[in-house]
């Protein structure tokens, strides 16, 4: 009895017979593989393009949405818009709303100013010219130190009609 089995009937059969591959054969496989990952390739890439430009389209939209529209409407056009009224308010310059408050009648003359000292205040970002208005609309009508609106005054206006309102009380307890 030797040590080595005995060679069996079915081991050439299972052995692989390697044989090297054809030139032709491996450039056909070459060319099919470099084709599909470069197919693959391009299909990740578009998949991508895709997805940016829906993104993209989708910001738009959403901007679009959150937007606020302000409803202004210049001189000589109107524009109708569903559900809303639309008034047309000509653009006037601070300084012309100040001249005609030079020239109106004093019941009117104080809300002419603050008008004037409003419109300087945020078209023009002119503070200086603001208090000028702001002071004369309370010298033209002193009840207006009265009343604080904090809905309708601004910083300004409601420093100078508490300023007001503490000269009265002073003048009330110096007398």
């Amino acid at each position: 009895m030797s040590d080595m089995p005995a060679p069996d009937d079915l081991e050439a059969l299972l052995t692989p017979n390697l044989m090297p591959a054809s030139a032709a054969v491996r450039g056909l496989i070459e060319r099919r593989s470099s084709g599909a990952v470069r197919s693959r390739l391009w299909l990740r890439r578009g998949r991508l393009v895709v997805a940016l430009a829906a993104c993209y389209l989708a910001g738009m939209v959403t901007i679009d949405f959150l937007r606020m529209r302000p409803d202004i409407v210049t001189v000589g056009v109107l524009r109708t818009l569903p559900e809303r009224i639309v008034v047309v308010i000509p653009a006037e310059a601070p300084l012309a709303v100040e001249l005609r408050a030079e020239q109106a009648l004093p019941p009117e003359q104080a809300q002419v100013y603050f008008t004037a000292g409003k419109r300087y205040a945020t078209e023009a970002g002119d503070w200086d010219s603001a208090l000028r208005c702001y002071r004369n609309a309370l010298d033209a009508d002193p009840k207006q130190a009265e009343r604080i609106d904090p809905d309708n005054d601004d910083w300004l206006t409601m420093a100078l009609k508490l300023d007001r309102q503490k000269e009265k009380e002073n003048a009330k307890h110096e007398n």
